[in-house]
């Protein structure tokens, strides 16, 4: 038995998607198939040496506008060979060799955008204390975005830090082999203290606006943070509970709420 030709057009597709190239390879086209594999290799070596260099946007856009691009049209030249049927449509058994091998590379191969999201997932996190009100409460159902200041990569042992939290993000963090939640208050290099209830970095009271309630009455000593480390504090009632020294790659990841 074959496969249609709608129903293979889409199968075509839906392995080109999942490993670049498979689709052209399933209608016989082998060697455009290996180019458009190489092309994204190279876009895909590109994407894992942005974490290390700091490219500007008007880099990224070059670096990774032309490969997109030629992704995109590749799905048009694909519908090409199908029309075309230059050598009969393929048969059940071809399909699924395929379908297993593009399967296999997009959940296993390193540099495929599935095996990179396992790596990256999200985590389901509920907030088990009070410490971050009133942006989260006790009981909320958030994500923890590890992809949010640091990357999982498979040659790597450790994730890198690629982008700093910003001052009052909320943070899932690790401290003394234990995880917390609480907010972003000092940066690297900065040294913070809270005066009735002002924080004031580096002397200069903070005039940003702040979604962290603090009483008049709260208050806490001068703290400095270390040129890899990050001062975290967690809020009760308005008042600062306390506030952590915590590695850049003890951050699990950003909170954010799921609904």
């Amino acid at each position: 038995m074959k496969f249609h030709a709608h129903h293979s057009r889409w199968f075509a597709y839906l392995l080109h998607l999942l490993l670049p190239g498979l689709g052209h390879t399933l209608w016989r086209e082998t060697l455009f198939g290996l180019f458009v594999f190489l092309i994204m290799l190279i876009a895909a070596a590109l994407f894992f040496l942005t974490f290390f260099v700091p490219f500007s946007w008007t880099a990224k856009l070059l670096l990774f506008g032309m490969p997109v691009v030629f992704y995109v049209f590749s799905f048009f030249d694909l519908a090409r060979s199908i029309r075309a049927r230059k050598r009969g449509v393929p048969g059940p058994k071809r399909g699924i060799i395929m379908l297993a091998v593009g399967l296999v590379f997009f959940l296993a191969a390193p540099i495929a955008p599935g095996n990179f999201l396992l790596r990256n997932l999200p985590a389901l996190h509920t907030i088990d204390r009070g410490t971050v009100a009133p942006v989260f409460s006790e009981g909320d159902l958030t994500l923890v975005n590890p992809l949010a200041y640091s990357v999982n990569l498979f040659f790597l042992s450790r994730p890198v830090v690629y982008e700093l939290p910003e001052r009052f993000d909320v943070v899932r963090v690790r401290v003394d082999g234990r995880g917390l939640d609480g907010f972003v208050f000092g940066l690297p290099h900065e040294m913070l203290e809270v005066t009735n209830g002002r924080l004031i970095v580096n002397g200069v009271p903070m005039l940003e606006i702040s979604p962290v309630r603090l009483t008049s009455g709260a208050h806490w000593p001068l703290t400095s943070a270390g040129n890899r480390s990050i001062l975290v504090a967690t809020i009760r009632n308005g008042m600062i509970d306390a506030v952590y020294h915590v590695g850049l790659e003890n951050v699990h990841g950003e909170i954010t709420r799921i609904l």
